[in-house]
């Protein structure tokens, strides 16, 4: 019966997560979504890389040096340059999830910068690759 079926949520357009969104009216809409379209909105190539812990037997101190050596490299890569956010943790629910970084590199690049990562060659690591396109001069970009 069609009562009984569960009405469609209507979904907040102005706030999310209890944060005020801006008013994006239909005149902005066409604005923005022509400069997409038109590439005035430069589009720029990323690397996603990301890493899943694996199952270790290392002693804890071993593993917190070789993941202090890993940080030392992340911060060295986002000081020069290449490394452009670097996202961590394990989210609820994802518990082998170990961290995404966003790489300003093709993904042959990404990739041997990965496989030399400390936590990839002391196996508590292992990663993969996506290549993404991001819009670096978009307003939530500045």
């Amino acid at each position: 019966m069609a009562g009984d079926r569960p009405q469609p949520m209507t979904p907040n357009r102005t706030h999310v997560a209890g944060r005020q969104l801006p008013t994006i009216t239909d005149a902005l809409m066409r604005e923005r979504l022509s400069q997409f379209r038109s590439y005035t909105i430069q589009t720029k190539p990323y690397t996603l890389g990301l890493l899943r812990q694996t199952p270790s037997d290392a002693p804890d101190d071993a593993a917190a040096s070789v993941v202090w050596e890993h940080m030392r490299r992340m911060i060295a890569l986002m000081e020069e340059g290449t490394l452009v956010m670097m996202l961590a943790g394990t989210p609820a629910g994802d518990t082998d999830w170990g961290g995404l970084g966003v790489f300003d590199a093709v993904p042959a690049e990404v990739r041997a910068i990965l496989e030399t990562d400390p936590l990839v060659q002391a196996g508590l690591c292992t990663f993969e690759i996506h290549p993404a396109v991001g819009f670096p001069g978009t307003p939530a970009a500045t």
